[in-house]
């Protein structure tokens, strides 16, 4: 009976704690999205992606003219079996170019995401930060981290968004 009664009251403790906790929860995604900076960060990588994309297509425009160039003298007689393998040997350097071309294209544009969204995503966390101090939240929790949601809790959103000043 004792002990029943000091277990009633440990729980009783416990659910007091949970009482007092306070949860939010905030689309990141959304927050990105509004704050102004993501959107010049994003016309910047943009920029940065046509003209990667210009020369990708200039070298496989290159490459498709060698192609045709191959195919037209692959049966040709007058043409040197020397030529012919040089010809195919261009085409073959060409080819790894382009793709060399492609994965570090691709390497730049993730370094300069990183670079250029790093300091606001930073920013946008100071100010969930805050927010939860501000306001006695015990967790926020990202709509968009695929992780445990508390959905009942209060959308944190335009707290974070007047903080910014946004």
């Amino acid at each position: 009976m004792k002990y029943i009664a000091i277990l009633l009251t440990a729980l009783s403790f416990c659910t007091l704690d949970v009482q007092a906790q306070k949860f939010g929860h905030i689309d990141s995604q959304a927050l990105l999205d509004t704050i102004p900076e993501t959107g010049v960060a994003q016309a910047e990588l943009e920029a940065i992606n046509l003209e990667f994309e210009k020369e990708l297509q200039q070298q496989q425009s290159d490459l498709e003219k060698l192609v045709a160039e191959i195919q037209g003298i692959q049966n040709d007689p007058s043409v040197s079996d020397f030529t012919k393998q040089s010809k195919m040997s261009k085409y073959e350097s060409d080819q790894q170019r382009l793709q060399e071309t492609y994965s570090v294209a691709q390497e730049q544009l993730a370094t300069m995401e990183q670079t250029l969204l790093a300091p606001i995503i930073e920013k946008a966390r100071e100010a969930i930060k805050e927010i939860g101090k501000e306001n006695g939240f015990t967790y926020i929790f990202d709509l968009n981290s695929g992780g445990i949601i508390y959905d009942g809790g209060e959308d944190v959103l335009p707290l974070v968004l007047a903080k910014l000043g946004i």
